[in-house]
């Protein structure tokens, strides 16, 4: 895919599905180590998700 170009639904749904893919495997086929690295870059963007979320929240109310 050179800049953009060529996004279609079907690009986009294998793309999707990769990463879906790389994640299972760095999950289930890894070693422990790596594992729990994952969980700690995946808790990281959850956190980052939910302030992000509150963020606009508080300035929605305000």
């Amino acid at each position: 895919m050179e800049n953009g170009k060529n996004i279609n639904l079907e690009s986009i749904k294998t793309a999707a599905t990769g990463a879906l893919k790389n994640k299972w495997n760095a999950y289930t086929n890894s070693p422990g180590h790596i594992t729990y690295h994952e969980m700690g870059k995946d808790g990281v963007t959850v956190v980052s998700m939910a302030m992000g979320a509150g963020f606009f929240k508080k300035v929605q109310m305000d």
